[in-house]
């Protein structure tokens, strides 16, 4: 028979678009259908639009902190790596500007003698040749001929405040005039056509950790020491074939230059301004080094080591940020810094207690390096907003309010990138909001975090590189952010999961799995890129970024242990530093370690699951657990408490294994309190905090309702007095024996889990619901096919 005939639909792409938007007048189905049809049309849709969400890097070479004003004024985000146009530009236009036809008499007669001293560095470095005016004039007819006059810049003076940076309410310093003499780089030709390279290496905050993780060991053998290179940028070697010249400055907008009326100065070097400067400067300082025996390191181009005699012992380590150099090292590798200083002229060299990229420097008493930034803290401003805007949380910033917001979260960035890892994931999230007036209030409160605390110290204590080894502790949160990270919106929206590590330099009793000390090498928070179907595949995205970032951190510790890193060595040498990785997964850990074909039921990750295992067949790798209880990276993935984080932190101390020392109390809302119990016997058996069965508990703990897990039906109540069975989720005859933890509180604010029954087979008691000896705040409930 003649099937029935239909009418099939036609749609252009403008129907298919406003099928998608309607969110109300459409059925769900066909917006799905409607969606995949534009998909098709553009088959690169499918990529992901949005670039990386989260915290800086340690692997990112870190801008300084006048190129970190500049990406505010530009109210740009802080870099995630990926190579911008205007992190080329040079420092000094990242500093505030003054304007030279805004100020007064007296202030124009500061930045004049101070733009006196920014000529004289282009003459004493022979950066600049000044022309005859005869010469200027075939110059310039030469250059009109050839139509190639854009040769010839109009430079200026860029006008900056020094003390900008410290200058507070409490700390009011004097002016601090500097004046750089700047050409408009953008226009040069061979830039514009690609003819220059323009990449510079600058140290990265993993080497900056390491070189203070290395000068707290040595102690007092060795120096800690900040060099400022002074015009670093005009002791580059002579041009060998550019041709560029400038004229004089606009003396409306700028301060004079001392060249006669229409005469040239013909370029030499790179000069401030140019893109090819910051290179040229990097080349010179690395020769400087290294014809003095430093060894710059593979792993950062922006890094030397110094070696005793036959590499046998460590000398010293310079970590460079384009002019600024961090140094630590003994007498000896000190004396050569010292004679670099003497070829290329160093401004100012400062010791044990100093202001380096933004952040201070102190060597304490008691041999521990500290990094703090408390003016930029107190600098920190609430942006006001009037009474009758506060009303809507939802409506849309107007221009002004929309760029005060960013200028805030671009000083939280700053921060957190520097030191402030506690605060990572709050910023993070707040960098993911659709902006409105909701986002600033909320980034006042966050503000008044910040400033609540000015103090904030990161630690670098003397623990043993050489002995030690590496510890990355990692946690994720599943569905907790959207696709642009931010935490603040519908669940439903939120589909992408958070991860969170930390890096770090451990003591050989801290890799033994006791109580021993540590230092943050690295830490990053950041949205998985990936969306996860389970906390099974959230944690395990985690730990496999989290092995990752631990192999990256082996190449860098076996630099400066002096392991040789090239040829067929690198892989010896990397598995000779040890690497444990401490997650609280125990599925991700029961998988990582297992050699059975399984890799659960989530099919697409049996790549993953698999590298895990091939990682974890190199020597002096593993894969831990320990509880969630005892777990402090999750403050990183979540907006919770940070007591927790910020003790193990500060004390710079912790425990894989169970240790009450380490041992927060999650506590949720919503939980019923109970009073704590004073001397009275405890009712069933305590759980010993190694057993496995702790990771369960703790995470069960949070999670009130009924689960499947693990061929088991498990039931969490909150202040329950009674057993519990598992109708009508599940079927007593089916799931006939029940394993019962109660948590029983304690004073002061602590906890302990009692065993109330093991697989009892309750479907044979007279009362299955049989009363508790008292109240428990959590009751698990776990119920089983069979027993054992």
């Amino acid at each position: 028979y003649l099937t029935p005939g239909f009418e099939g639909v036609t749609l252009k792409r403008g129907d298919l678009v406003n099928m998608v938007l309607q969110t109300e007048a459409i059925h769900p189905l066909l917006q799905v259908q409607a969606q995949v049809e534009i998909d098709r049309m553009n088959p690169m849709s499918y990529a992901e639009a949005e670039r990386d969400h989260g915290s800086w890097d340690g692997r990112w070479s870190l801008p300084s902190s006048s190129q970190h004003r500049l990406l505010q004024n530009l109210g740009a985000p802080l870099p995630t790596g990926v190579p911008r146009e205007f992190q080329e530009c040079s420092a000094a236009l990242a500093r505030k500007e003054y304007k030279w036809n805004q100020m007064g008499p007296k202030d124009k007669e500061l930045w004049g003698k101070a733009a006196e001293k920014g000529w004289s560095a282009y003459v004493d470095n022979s950066a600049v040749e000044i022309l005859s005016l005869k010469e200027s004039q075939a110059v310039r007819k030469r250059l009109a001929q050839a139509g190639e006059l854009d040769k010839i810049m109009v430079p200026r003076f860029v006008l900056t405040d020094k003390a900008d940076g410290v200058r507070t309410a409490e700390n009011p310093v004097p002016p601090q005039p500097s004046a750089r003499l700047i050409v408009p780089g953008f226009q040069d030709r061979a830039n514009l056509q690609g003819e220059l390279r323009r990449d510079s290496p600058t140290g990265s905050r993993l080497s900056q950790h390491l070189l203070l993780c290395l000068t707290a060991w040595f102690g007092t053998t060795w120096s800690l020491l900040s060099c400022d290179v002074k015009s670093a940028f005009l002791k580059g070697d002579p041009f060998v074939s550019r041709e560029l010249y400038i004229s004089g400055t606009n003396p409306k907008t700028s301060p004079s230059i001392p060249l006669p009326e229409g005469c040239l100065a013909k370029v030499l070097k790179g000069i401030f301004g140019l893109a090819d400067a910051p290179r040229q400067w990097w080349l010179r300082l690395a020769r400087a080094l290294e014809d003095r025996g430093w060894e710059r390191s593979t792993m950062d181009q922006a890094t030397w080591f110094k070696w005793g005699p036959g590499r046998k012992q460590l000398e010293g380590m310079i970590v460079s940020h384009v002019d600024d150099l961090l140094f630590g090292g003994s007498a000896a590798a000190e004396a050569s810094l010292m004679d670099v200083g003497t070829e290329l002229g160093f401004r100012e060299v400062q010791r044990d207690d100093f202001v380096w990229c933004g952040k201070r420097f102190t060597r304490r008493s008691d041999g521990i390096i500290t990094l703090s930034m408390q003016e930029y803290h107190e600098n920190l401003k609430e942006i006001h907003l009037p009474k009758h805007r506060r009303g809507s949380l939802t409506a849309e910033l107007n221009p002004f309010e929309h760029k005060q917001l960013r200028a805030l979260l671009g000083s939280f960035q700053w921060l957190v990138a520097q030191l402030r890892f506690d605060l990572a994931f709050q910023v993070s999230s707040l960098q993911g909001e659709k902006p409105c007036i909701g986002t600033l209030l909320r980034a006042n409160l966050l503000c008044r975090e910040f400033k609540s605390n000015p103090k904030f110290e990161l630690k670098f204590r003397p623990v043993d590189p050489f002995a030690g080894g590496l510890m990355v502790v990692t946690d994720s949160s599943l569905g907790n952010v959207t696709s642009s990270g931010s935490g603040e919106a519908a669940p439903l929206e939120k589909v992408y999961s958070q991860a969170c590590y930390y890096v770090l330099l451990a003591d050989p009793s801290l890799m033994a799995g006791e109580v021993g000390a540590f230092n943050v090498l690295d830490m990053r928070s950041h949205r998985i890129p990936r969306v996860c179907r389970s906390s099974y595949a959230a944690e395990t995205l985690g730990t496999e970024e989290a092995f990752d970032v631990g192999q990256l951190c082996r190449g860098f510790l076996a630099m400066a242990r002096g392991l040789p890193m090239h040829g067929t060595t690198v892989d010896p040498s990397l598995n000779s530093v040890p690497l444990t990785v401490v997650v609280d997964a125990k599925d991700v850990h029961d998988k990582g370690n297992s050699d059975t074909s399984s890799f659960g039921s989530q099919k697409s990750l049996a790549f993953t699951v698999a590298w895990l295992r091939a990682v974890l067949r190199r020597p002096n790798t593993r894969l831990r657990w320990t509880s969630t209880a005892n777990m402090f990276v999750d403050a990183g993935t979540k907006d919770m408490d940070l007591t927790h984080l910020r003790s193990i932190l500060d004390a710079g101390k912790w425990s894989v294994t169970y240790s009450p020392t380490f041992v927060k109390q999650v506590v949720k809302a919503k939980q019923t309190k109970v009073a704590p119990r004073a001397t009275l016997p405890l009712p069933g058996t305590a759980v010993d905090g190694n057993d496995p069965v702790m990771g369960y508990l703790s995470k069960l703990c949070e999670q009130k309702g009924w689960h499947h897990l693990d061929q088991m039906g498990v039931n969490v109540a909150f202040g329950a007095r009674s057993f519990r069975t598992p109708e009508p989720r599940f079927s007593a005859s089916e799931y006939p024996y029940r394993t019962t933890f109660g948590r029983v509180e304690q004073p002061p604010g602590c906890y302990q889990w009692r065993r109330l029954s093991t697989d009892e087979a309750y479907t044979a008691l007279p009362n299955q619901h049989g009363l508790l000896s008292e109240r428990f705040g959590v009751l698990v409930t776990f119920f089983k096919k069979q027993a054992g």
